[in-house]
């Protein structure tokens, strides 16, 4: 998941954005589960975080909320 959302670059094709929405639902839905992100920390560290953090420099405000929430959200529950 975490090398579809790299590689999706807002306005790169027909339906970029509603896509790169949709991943970050998807990566923002799995990481609000406790169980799941603790039993994935280190996959979602090493591939996910940085994913998301490129997408903050993105001109996309959406996309830029999203990310920064997720990633708000996975530093939360690892707090």
């Amino acid at each position: 998941m975490s090398s579809l959302l790299e590689k999706a670059v807002s306005k790169s094709f027909v339906g970029s954005e509603e896509f790169i929405n949709i991943m970050l639902a998807i990566i923002e839905n799995i990481t609000g589960n406790l169980k799941i992100l603790i039993t994935y920390a280190l996959p979602i560290i090493r591939y996910v975080m940085p994913v998301l953090i490129q997408k903050l420099k993105t001109d996309c405000n959406d996309v830029k909320f999203m990310a920064l929430k997720i990633i708000t959200d996975i530093m939360n529950q690892f707090l």
